[in-house]
């Protein structure tokens, strides 16, 4: 399944903090991956792998944790987080990681908050560090979501929604990290690349983009309740999506 990898030289007390690892590893360097499926969140498990080199460079042992089906690996990422969420910053800031075992609670405290830095991680490495126009699905619930600069407001990063029937609504944000963290709380971490050119092309999108211009102008005032129901049933049958 993994034909090459990049492995990246941490400590024992870092790999603990993510991993964690047995305390009785002692033999260094260690050496630590992560193989993540396509989508990653809190509820995915983990493929880890760590490695022990002796004295004369040869491997003394390896151990995994977690699983993941044969196939479903996406991406090879260092076990070494290149992208940290504010709240991991934070952390590292205040428990930083040194060469002494950590603090139990410590330890939970970076379990936590490695529930969202995973996937932030995935999908700022993916990138280069600017997931902007990128699509990611949530698979809870038919949405999409990507980031992107906010023309109305310059400065700011849009994270915009959109399903099959059109965009649904879109939040501002002080900066792009901002975005990206809650395009991964609310839980779009399935990359997508090319759903919107895929929806916006669709009968379905072409009538939801009508009908949300009919709900404008019964917000407006501009028609009747009463109007709006032919009205969205007409858009509908020119597309056809129900039968005329």
């Amino acid at each position: 399944m993994i034909h090459s990898v990049e492995l990246t030289t941490i400590s024992a007390y870092h790999l603990r903090a993510f991993g964690p690892i047995s305390s009785s590893s002692r033999i260094t360097p260690l050496f630590f991956f992560e193989c993540h499926a396509p989508c990653v969140d809190a509820s995915d498990r983990i493929f880890s792998c760590v490695r022990t080199v002796n004295a004369a460079g040869h491997p003394a042992f390896s151990q995994s944790f977690g699983d993941i089906p044969e196939g479903a690996c996406s991406s090879i990422l260092p076990g070494a987080a290149m992208y940290f969420t504010q709240h991991m910053q934070s952390l590292r800031r205040e428990y930083p990681l040194g060469a002494q075992d950590p603090d139990p609670f410590v330890q939970h405290l970076y379990q936590i908050a490695s529930k969202f830095n995973r996937p932030y991680n995935v999908v700022m490495t993916r990138n280069a560090g600017d997931p902007s126009g990128v699509e990611y699905h949530n698979r809870a619930a038919t949405l999409w979501a990507f980031v992107l600069p906010d023309a109305s407001e310059p400065g700011k990063y849009r994270l915009q929604t959109f399903d099959e029937d059109g965009f649904t609504g879109h939040s501002s944000y002080s900066s792009l990290i901002d975005a990206v963290e809650a395009l991964i709380k609310n839980g779009y971490v399935c990359e997508d690349r090319g759903a919107l050119d895929r929806m916006s092309t669709t009968a379905r999108w072409a009538a939801g983009t009508e009908i949300l211009d009919l709900l404008r102008r019964l917000n407006g005032k501009e028609i009747s309740f009463q109007e709006y129901g032919p009205m969205a049933r007409s858009v509908k049958e020119k597309h056809g999506l129900i039968p005329a």
